[in-house]
């Protein structure tokens, strides 16, 4: 949060975020201070297409003693940034491989939304740890080559 002037609270600061089925709540305290921080940990089941905040509960001072208590803030977080809660695995739709000459393989996927994958791989011969190679692209078509 963004204050127009140092602020104090008394005590934590609870923001709750709206998550979907079950709302998240994050904490902080600020001391003659504009900006506070709370961290919220996405759980599994939270979604929103906007992260927004629903309420502000808490006392907060200004220098002049001027008290904000319990309050939703005039600009929402999401006029400010785009965030996107899904934790709703992709489903994967299609999965072909091929042989590459020389030795190595093709891996084909697709996928019902855009995701990013990591394909893990071991080498038989010779034994060898577990690899893996990552689709960074944030896409519902995937394609890795392991060589």
């Amino acid at each position: 949060m963004t204050f127009s002037e140092a602020v104090t609270s008394t005590g934590n600061v609870t923001v709750t975020l709206e998550t979907g089925a079950t709302d998240r709540t994050c904490t902080f305290t600020i001391t003659s201070a504009t900006t506070g921080t709370c961290n919220y940990t996405v759980q599994a089941g939270d979604t929103s297409p906007d992260l927004t905040v629903v309420s502000i509960v808490g006392v907060i001072r200004d220098g002049a003693t001027n008290t904000m208590v319990d309050f939703v803030p005039a600009v929402n977080l999401a006029a400010n940034k785009a965030i996107i809660v899904d934790t709703t695995p992709p489903i994967i739709s299609k999965l072909e491989y091929g042989i590459l000459r020389p030795a190595g393989l093709s891996v084909h996927w697709v996928t019902n939304e855009p995701a990013t994958s990591v394909v893990e791989y071991s080498k038989t011969v010779p034994a060898r740890p577990v690899d893996d190679q990552s689709d960074v692209t944030l896409t519902p078509v995937h394609v890795l080559s392991v060589l």
